[in-house]
């Protein structure tokens, strides 16, 4: 009898498994270009500059739930467009949303003015759906020092992010 109840209740969970992520889907999601920006301070008396990020070439692991990609950071200084490209290796835990973005090893840069230098901090950020029949999400986080404390704010969203302006 034990048996039976034990093999109705794995079923069960198996089914309820299944079934979510026929509706949610981490590869179809994660896989694509995202799109976001930062902020980042240069000095003690608080300047910064908006930093824009896309992470491309991604490419997700459905069995140990992580993913590789390029994060290509630009920055406008005196009208002038900079920037700089990362390898990344990322952690996905699905069960709290959560995304841990490890950097890795740079591709290319370009050297910034008055001394500034690219921080290519790691990243964590929480994952919300805005669009789920279409698949779309948006990241919100943090960059973090190598004690895990936030520094900036980032947000990325893998799609058109619509805002309605007739609200």
């Amino acid at each position: 009898m034990k048996t039976k109840i034990i093999f109705a209740l794995a079923f069960t969970a198996f089914t309820f498994v299944s079934n979510s992520f026929a509706f949610f889907n981490p590869k179809k999601i994660i896989e694509t270009t995202w799109t976001g920006s930062g902020i980042q301070v240069y000095n003690e008396e608080g300047d910064y500059v908006l930093i824009g990020y896309e992470l491309t070439d991604i490419h997700f692991d459905a069995v140990s739930f992580t993913f590789t990609g390029k994060k290509r950071s630009s920055v406008e200084i005196d009208g002038i467009n900079y920037y700089s490209t990362v390898n990344f290796k990322a952690t996905y835990q699905v069960n709290v949303q959560q995304i841990f973005i490890e950097m890795g090893t740079l591709v290319c840069e370009d050297q910034l003015p008055y001394e500034i230098t690219w921080a290519h901090h790691n990243m964590q950020a929480d994952l919300f759906a805005y669009d789920e029949e279409n698949c779309m999400y948006f990241m919100n986080g943090f960059t973090i020092d190598e004690f895990g404390n936030p520094l900036f704010e980032i947000g990325f969203y893998n799609g058109f992010f619509l805002i309605n302006d007739n609200a």
